[in-house]
């Protein structure tokens, strides 16, 4: 591997990992002819480790896919006034019914959970809007080295085609008790070793290691996440919108520097946009809007969010 910045460093070894998520230190070593006197897999694995502890990546997630007989529904939920909106989030975060949460401004809460019949008058919340959620998108820059806000220009100039994203339901989900305790470990950090899986739900290895690979797996798509200047530097916007062209727009958001995650819904797609400039941001949606990109769309502010870990 050529000598290189730090941050270029780290987007080939966040490229390896997209690539082949359980990768080893060694093996990328050997990809990357990374070797040498201070280039053994030891110093890739600290450069990984630093990586994340910064946040300008995060460990690959697992993410289930929705199944017929175990789907993820998504509610916009809204409270009268912001009394107490705090003590309700963090109720709503450790509900074990809940996969994911976001807090907007407005006092208003974007919920993901696996139960199609949650009831959330006893936080006096109400639901404005429940749908079907299929499978996110979490979206990988082409490049790291890129202002966000020329970013964005180019985002306006892509070459926009009609297509929605896809909206697919997978038959029946026919996990065993040890794919979900295997999916439970491991769905934080897809690269958490099978023998530490193995200690703790106490199965043998390779058990395990056939359960995760023929079923776990499969069942799941990964998310991938990164952001050169480090998560918490990005303002982040959530554009809920309808479009013919979100195929497109998902295509698009390549071209930033980081992440952006897309949750296609039933009718529409929730987008959470992480951002420098909130005003730069607001004129390339604008924009979209007018030359008929998007439509129909919302905007929110998310205050705080939560998955579980």
């Amino acid at each position: 591997m050529k000598k290189c910045s730090r941050l270029q460093l780290y987007y080939t070894l966040f490229c390896f990992i997209v690539d082949e998520p359980r990768i080893l230190p060694s093996a990328i070593a050997k990809k990357s002819q990374y070797s040498g006197r201070g280039r053994s897999p030891t110093t890739i694995l600290r450069h990984i480790s630093n990586m994340y502890e910064q946040n300008i990546s995060q460990s690959p997630r697992l993410v289930l896919k929705p199944f017929d007989n175990c789907k993820t529904i998504a509610y916009l939920c809204k409270k009268e006034n912001a009394k107490g909106i705090k003590s309700i989030f963090n109720e709503l975060r450790s509900d074990k019914r809940i996969t994911y949460i976001i807090m907007l401004s407005g006092n208003e809460f974007f919920i993901t959970s696996r139960e199609e019949n949650i009831h959330f008058r006893s936080l006096d919340l109400e639901i404005v809007e429940k749908s079907l959620l299929y499978t996110p998108i979490y979206t990988i820059p082409r490049g790291w080295n890129v202002d966000m806000n020329k970013a964005l220009e180019t985002v306006i100039h892509h070459d926009f085609r009609k297509g929605t994203l896809p909206r697919e339901i997978y038959g029946d989900l026919d996990w065993q008790e040890i794919d979900w305790n295997i999916f439970e470990v491991m769905r934080a950090n897809l690269r958490t070793k099978l023998s530490i899986v193995r200690d703790r739900i106490q199965e043998n290895y390779n058990t395990i290691k056939n359960h995760f690979f023929k079923k776990v797996l499969p069942s799941c798509t990964i998310a991938h996440y990164f952001f050169p200047r480090g998560y918490d530097y990005y303002q982040q916007l959530i554009l809920k919108a309808r479009s013919r062209y979100e195929a497109s727009i998902t295509e698009a958001l390549q071209r930033l520097p980081c992440t952006s995650y897309i949750f296609p819904l039933e009718h529409d797609f929730l987008t959470v946009l992480f951002h420098e400039k909130t005003d730069v941001t607001l004129n390339a949606i604008q924009k979209l809007e007018e030359i008929g990109i998007i439509d129909n769309y919302l905007l929110f502010n998310p205050l705080m969010h939560d998955a579980p870990g």
